[in-house]
C-alpha cells in the first residue's frame, strides 16, 4: 500500500470520526426526572421556571370541553373531556409563537382510557422508550408519571400512563401542573385549572 493511499484512508477515517462526534454533540439530551421536577412550582403557581408566561387569572369556573358520541365502528359510546392551560409558552424557531397546552381524558371503546397532553407545535421528547413526566395536584407532592408518544410518531401529543392514578387525583384537584421535556426548550411547566370535571 503506497503512502498516498494510506494517507487518504487515514483522512477518510478521521472525517468519519469527526462526523460521529458532531452528530453526537448535536443530539438533544433528555433531562432526568430530577431536572424535570426542579422546574416545577413547589409553593405557589408563580414559582415556575423556563419559557412560561404568567398564568392568567380566571374569573369564572374552569371550562372543560366535553365530547360524547357513538363510535361508528364499534357502535359503542365514546366520552372525552379536555381543557386548555391557563399559561402560555413561546418556543424558539421554528416553533415560535404564543401557544397553550391542552389536557385531555377519554374513554374510547376501541382504544381504552387515556390521559393526553397536547401542544400546538414543538416536540415532546418521548422517543421510542417514552419520557418521564412530573405532575403536581394542588398542594400535594410532585408525582412521577411516564409518557409515551402516539403510534403515528407525532411529536405534539403525549400519552400519560397510569390513567386510574392520574384521574383519581384529578377529580379532587382544582389546579394541576405538568412538566415534561420538550426539544430545545427544557421542561416547561403547564398549569391547568381543572375544578368541576364531570363524568369521569
Amino acid at each position: 500500500m503506497n503512502s498516498q493511499l494510506r494517507r487518504n484512508i487515514l483522512i477518510f477515517f478521521a472525517c468519519v470520526i469527526l462526523l460521529i462526534i458532531l452528530i453526537a454533540t448535536a443530539m438533544p439530551k433528555r433531562p432526568t426526572i430530577e431536572q424535570v421536577l426542579s422546574t416545577m412550582p413547589t409553593a405557589t403557581p408563580a414559582a415556575t421556571r423556563g419559557p412560561v408566561a404568567p398564568a392568567a387569572s380566571a374569573p369564572n369556573a374552569p371550562i372543560w370541553d366535553y365530547d360524547d358520541h357513538i363510535d361508528q365502528l364499534s357502535g359503542k359510546r365514546y366520552r372525552g373531556a379536555n381543557i386548555q392551560s391557563t399559561n402560555t409558552v413561546n418556543f424558539s424557531f421554528p416553533y415560535q409563537g404564543e401557544q397553550r397546552a391542552r389536557l385531555a381524558i377519554r374513554h374510547h371503546p376501541r382504544y381504552g382510557q387515556d390521559v393526553i397532553l397536547m401542544i400546538e407545535k414543538g416536540q415532546f421528547l418521548a422517543g421510542i422508550d417514552g419520557v418521564q413526566v412530573g405532575v403536581r395536584f394542588d398542594n400535594g407532592p410532585v408525582m412521577k408519571f411516564w409518557g409515551t408518544g402516539p403510534e403515528d410518531h407525532g411529536t405534539t401529543t403525549l400519552f400519560i400512563g397510569n390513567y386510574s392514578k392520574f384521574v383519581a387525583q384529578l377529580r379532587k384537584a382544582k389546579t394541576v401542573w405538568i412538566s415534561t421535556p420538550i426539544y430545545q426548550e427544557g421542561a416547561p411547566t403547564f398549569q391547568f385549572d381543572v375544578g368541576g370535571l364531570q363524568g369521569f
